[in-house]
């Protein structure tokens, strides 16, 4: 036995090493369980820290975005209702100039004319609170002039003159009255501010439909650069928000946007490198950052450590398309919950030391009574009778020293009186009863074996007749083992006689008289050599049932690998032998079989697949002139058997349903109704597939298809 060598140990070991290692695996799954829910919910509060950062994100975009685009719809408004007049160029110099000072993010606001590429604006002086007009008109040759104004919008001090500009052949300007719409441009850099800025322009139009002109801001987005750092993600996370070119938008680091020559840069060249390696990441995993169109979350190794990574897409109907994307380091939630779990190894190595130290002591204590007790049992054992255990205790041990002595006493007295012959002819009747037991487990085995049930009932006649003849043997062999008895039972009554009443003659003599009657029937009936004849003639039967369950056994071919590569032709031939009794002199087999390849199943299924199909075909037909024809063929893909019959067919209310577990036509006690239902299964788990055709009064067709290459997986096969 493989695990004999455990009654082997001492029993201070046996009582020990339980307990401490039921102690080492509880407290073991305790710290991995604490590990475990502990990352589970560091998992849960980082996808909801970064569900909450990029939530505010993306509100503050949508009010970032919807602020500047109101601004346009606001002056697009004014020009409709007529409020603004570009006769009236100073009305629409203050209009921009009072706007600009209500939103600290805007840098400019400004016109441009359709018709006579007039120019007018306000605008924010970079770093100061500080603001200008500008303007570019007919009566100013196009020349762009900037003014500086104080704090009631007059003009102070001089005018600077700029190089020629017309709004018309700018990009705002352009884009915006090419597409008709509210457009958002590229991030650029702002020539004057040197800044990083991004334009809405909007078109207005005349009643006619004529376009007016494209009014537009310009806004910067260090803002956001100053959100986003004041977003808190665990102690080192990062946010960063980028276009679907990869373009850097703004970041919570103090890396800038920004090259050396303020050009803006891709977010996997900024100088930061958690975020340079989030966005790199993102980059080799996606190709494009143009395919991402849900929220995606991600975990990543950067420098050694789990980085967790949330994208946010987000866009809105002027079309903007950003990506915010937000990088929360593990390490930053995990430390706590390490340090905890070493302080759980800690205490269980402290608790596993003090129970080693009880379970010595607790051990000694039991121990040192159990080791007298046995030793007292080997004296007696070597026949030193004479043994008595002290009775200090009265717990469990004293009650079995209290045992002990008792059976020390009964043991003197029976071995005192206890007769060699007596203890033979014990042993010859135990013998005997051993082996009429190991005949009866032969016996009821091949009772189990012939309850398989339908599948084997074309085989199980063949074992009634040799059960039959090895039932009456045993009966006959207990019969004389009866006689057997009463005459070892007569024999030790003459021996007590002689013992107790050896002068009573009379007695004697009866006993002798019966003893020698019995005596000379067993030897005249020659029941020793009749009880060879019967075990010989039980065990020929047994042989031919161990045939048979061979058969049965390779039919099955249980003793093989669960998977192997087969003929199917061979397959049919064996189910055919199984179903002959159920067969013959009912139905003709026509077998068209073809040359088909070996394919990978489980064969022992495929069998029983087989053996239900050719069974049922055979129970549906109802004539003498029955025919089943077994054809198989293969494909690029499927080796197909065909198994179809000339019986009364399948009605169209029925077919659908044949294979539901427990559907049956048959009568009650006839069927089960999970023939079909198991085949399909067994069938479906190897990747094939089932196809049934019927027709009432013509017959059946059933087609199975098994692939070439078993598809289903092993753990399938296991179930099945």
């Amino acid at each position: 036995m493989p695990l004999s060598f455990i009654y082997k140990l001492p029993l201070r070991v046996t009582l020990i090493v339980p307990f401490a290692l039921v102690l080492v695996l509880t407290m073991s799954s305790i710290a991995w369980l604490s590990l475990r829910n502990g990352q589970m919910a560091v998992n849960q509060v980082a996808e909801h820290l970064q569900n909450g950062i990029s939530e505010r994100i993306s509100d503050q975009l949508n009010q970032f975005v919807n602020q500047v685009q109101l601004i346009n719809q606001m002056n697009v408004d004014a020009f409709q209702l007529n409020q603004f007049s570009l006769a009236d160029t100073a009305q629409l110099q203050k209009h921009f100039w009072k706007q600009i000072q209500h939103f600290t993010d805007l840098y400019s606001i400004y016109y441009g004319d359709a018709s006579t590429g007039q120019f007018q604006g306000a605008n924010r002086v970079a770093s100061q609170q500080q603001y200008q007009i500008t303007f570019a008109t007919a009566e100013t040759g196009q020349s762009m002039w900037v003014y500086n104004v104080d704090a009631q919008g007059a003009f102070v001090g001089e005018a600077e003159k700029l190089a020629v500009f017309d709004p018309r052949s700018r990009p705002w300007y352009q884009d915006a009255s090419k597409q008709g719409k509210a457009i958002w441009s590229e991030i650029y850099t702002d020539f004057s501010s040197h800044e990083l800025m991004l334009t809405a322009a909007q078109p207005s139009y005349l009643p006619d439909g004529t376009l007016r002109g494209v009014l537009a801001v310009d806004v910067e987005l260090k803002g956001l650069n100053a959100f986003l750092r004041g977003q808190k993600v665990g102690k080192t996370g990062k946010t960063f928000i980028i276009d679907h070119t990869g373009t850097l938008v703004a970041n919570s680091s103090n890396s800038p946007n920004s090259d050396e020559k303020n050009k803006p840069i891709q977010a996997t060249a900024i100088k930061d490198p958690q975020i340079q390696a989030s966005a790199q990441y993102l980059k080799n995993q996606l190709g494009t950052f143009k395919n991402l169109k849900q929220v995606q979350f991600v975990k990543f190794d950067w420098q050694g450590q789990m980085q967790w990574l949330q994208v946010l897409p987000w866009k809105n109907a002027a079309g903007l398309e950003w990506l915010v994307i937000v990088v929360l380091p593990e390490q930053d939630f995990m430390q706590e919950i390490y340090n905890n779990t070493l302080h759980n190894l800690l205490l269980m190595a402290i608790a596993l030391l003090l129970t080693g130290i009880i379970a010595w002591r607790t051990t000694q204590w039991v121990i040192r009574p159990l080791a007298e007790l046995n030793q007292a049992a080997q004296h007696i054992a070597n026949g030193e009778w004479d043994q008595h255990l002290p009775l200090s205790r009265r717990d469990e041990i004293g009650e079995l020293a209290i045992t002990f002595n008792q059976m020390g006493n009964q043991l003197r007295s029976y071995f005192a009186t206890l007769e060699q012959r007596v203890a033979e002819r014990t042993q010859e009747l135990a013998n005997a009863y051993r082996k009429l037991k190991a005949s009866q487990a032969q016996l009821v085995q091949s009772e189990k074996m012939a309850s398989l049930g339908q599948m084997v009932a074309g085989i199980a006649h063949e074992m009634n007749t040799p059960l039959g003849y090895i039932k009456n043997n045993v009966e006959l062999t207990r019969r004389l083992l009866n006689h057997l008895e009463e005459l070892i039972q007569q024999h030790e009554k003459l021996a007590e006689l002689m013992i107790t009443e050896p002068d009573n003659q009379v007695a004697l003599q009866q006993q002798l008289a019966t003893v020698a009657e019995l005596d000379q029937e067993y030897h005249e009936d020659d029941m020793i050599s009749e009880t060879q004849e019967l075990l010989k003639d039980t065990l020929y039967g047994i042989e031919q049932i161990s045939e048979l369950v061979m058969n049965l056994k390779n039919f099955s071919r249980l003793d093989q690998a669960k998977i192997a590569n087969v003929n199917l032709n061979e397959n049919l031939d064996s189910v055919l032998l199984i179903a002959n009794s159920v067969l013959k002199h009912k139905v003709k087999i026509d077998k068209q079989y073809a040359d088909i390849p070996l394919v990978s199943c489980s064969p022992s299924q495929l069998n029983q697949v087989f053996l239900n199909l050719i069974t049922n075909a055979a129970q549906a037909i109802e004539h003498e002139q029955g025919k089943i024809t077994l054809k198989t063929s293969a494909d690029e893909h499927f080796v197909q058997v065909s198994i179809q019959d000339n019986g009364k067919g399948i009605p169209k209310d029925v077919i659908a349903k044949i294979f539901d577990p427990f559907f049956t036509t048959k009568p009650i006690g006839q069927g089960t109704g999970l023939g079909l239902s198991i085949s399909h299964q067994i069938v479906t788990q190897h990747g094939g597939k089932i196809k049934v055709a019927s027709q009432e009064g013509k017959g059946t067709r059933f087609v199975v298809f098994i692939p070439r290459q078993l598809k289903r997986t092993e753990e399938n096969a296991n179930e099945s």
